[in-house]
């Protein structure tokens, strides 16, 4: 990761309908909504699917209280490669400390999902159910990896975009995802 990699990012509103990513001093990026955007719209856009050519992610808000002028953000990257030994396409979204923060895997023969899950619903999980919330969790969407990735094993890693990581990502919770129960009215 170059010195460039590391500089935090940081959005600005400008008007009511214009937001700017910067990274370190230097504008990346411009958006314009029709529409407006909410707090609740911003976080979800700059941490979903924000400025795909820059494979760019908001790995973390740093707002003070509602005053959300600027926010300070941290970027993720997108990274694809594969586990021959087990047969299985690996997708992940790592933050600046080499964490894998989403998790996708599926089946190299046939691209099956078979793994889609969020280190923070895993400690989610296990804050609000302890262990048997954690093994339900990853029964549902798989297991994340609990530890950094090594910069030897990053480095072998394919950057893949941040639109192709949310489309997957997508299509993989949809996969695993339990069908609904509808409720039953005595």
């Amino acid at each position: 990761m170059s010195e460039a990699d590391l500089k935090p990012y940081r959005i600005e509103r400008h008007g009511v309908k214009e937001l700017r990513l910067y990274r370190g001093g230097d504008l990346i990026d411009i958006e314009h909504d029709a529409t407006g955007d909410s707090r609740a719209d911003t976080e979800r856009w700059g941490s979903g699917v924000a400025w795909y050519e820059d494979r760019t992610v908001v790995e973390r808000w740093e707002p003070s209280g509602d005053a959300w002028t600027v926010l300070t953000a941290v970027a993720c990257r997108h990274v694809m490669w594969r586990w021959e030994d087990e047969g299985l396409t690996v997708w992940d979204e790592i933050d600046s400390t080499g964490q894998a923060v989403r998790h996708i895997e599926a089946t190299t023969s046939d691209q099956k999902y078979t793994a889609a899950g969020s280190l923070d619903e895993a400690i989610a999980a296990l804050d609000t159910g302890g262990v048997n919330a954690v093994r339900v969790y990853e029964l549902t969407y798989g297991v994340v990896p609990e530890t950094p990735y090594p910069a030897e094993a990053l480095a072998t890693m394919t950057s893949v975009s941040s639109s192709e990581f949310h489309r997957r990502w997508m299509a993989a919770r949809s996969e695993l995802e339990p069908p609904a129960v509808p409720n039953q009215m005595p």
